[in-house]
Formats: C-alpha cells, sequence, structure tokens
C-alpha cells in the first residue's frame, strides 16, 4: 500500500472509531458500564489516534501495565456494547468487530515503524520471520528422556 493510501485508511479507520464512540456516548454506555476505570479508558481511546498504551497514561489511575490496558479496552466494549440499541448491534456484528478497525488502525502505525526500522538495518528486536538457527552449543529438538514419550 502507498503511503498516501496508508494515510487515507488510516484516518478512516480512526473516524470509525469516533463513530463509535459517539454513538457509545449517546446510548449511555460509558454511564452504565460497571468497570468505571475500563469505560475512562474506552472514552479516551476510541475517540482519538492514541495507541491502548498511551491513552492508559491519561488515567487518573493508569493501569500497571500495556497488557491490562489492552485487554480492559476489549472487556470494556464487549460491556459497552450491550447499551448500543438493535440496529446498531446488527451493523456492527459483535464488539470485537465493532473495536476492529479503531484496533487495527493502531497496529498498523506500530508495525509500520519496524519494518521501516529492519529495511535501514536498524532493527534491534526479535527477529522477523523466518527460521532461526541455535545459538552456540544449542541443538534444536527436545533432549533425550524429557516429555512424555511411550515407555513400554
Amino acid at each position: 500500500m502507498g503511503n498516501e493510501a496508508q494515510k487515507v485508511a488510516e484516518s478512516e479507520e480512526y473516524a470509525k472509531g469516533k463513530k463509535l464512540h459517539e454513538q457509545l456516548e449517546a446510548s449511555g454506555a460509558y454511564e452504565n458500564v460497571r468497570n468505571r476505570r475500563g469505560a475512562q479508558l474506552l472514552n479516551a481511546y476510541l475517540p482519538t489516534q492514541l495507541s491502548a498504551a498511551e491513552a492508559n497514561q491519561t488515567l487518573d489511575k493508569p493501569y500497571s501495565s500495556d497488557i491490562s490496558a489492552a485487554v480492559t479496552i476489549a472487556y470494556t466494549m464487549r460491556q459497552a456494547f450491550t447499551f448500543l440499541d438493535e440496529q446498531t448491534r446488527q451493523e456492527y456484528g459483535t464488539p470485537e468487530a465493532a473495536l476492529s478497525p479503531r484496533t487495527h488502525a493502531g497496529l498498523r502505525r506500530g508495525q509500520e515503524t519496524i519494518i521501516k526500522a529492519y529495511h535501514a538495518g536498524t532493527y534491534t528486536g526479535k527477529p522477523l520471520g523466518g527460521r532461526r538457527e541455535p545459538g552456540e552449543g544449542k541443538k534444536i529438538g527436545r533432549p533425550p528422556g524429557s516429555g512424555k514419550g511411550r515407555r513400554g
């Protein structure tokens, strides 16, 4: 995908997140979900271009890990989805499908920097794809006698 086309797709995905946010706001979902912090997090995440981690940092009392924040967004969305009217729920299908465009926009943004760094030769993280060779003095496979093999 070209850079311009990717930016257009991203902005459309963020617009879908904003639309979902407005629908949740109109239905009173943010006020009615049980998890108040989760509602605040979802409210901070959907209408913006912030990642789950960045939205988490805007809370008065942020979640302890970025993974917790991402899981909470998904969990809260499942609860909030029930407060949308029937027609809107049918348009989206599932809470996961409703959240999907917004989530994918953020993932694409994160992956783009990794791929650019990889091609520039500056990527220092885990190997991307392909088979990795064992380290010095290591073998692939399990050592003999490990696991639950057949014993006769």
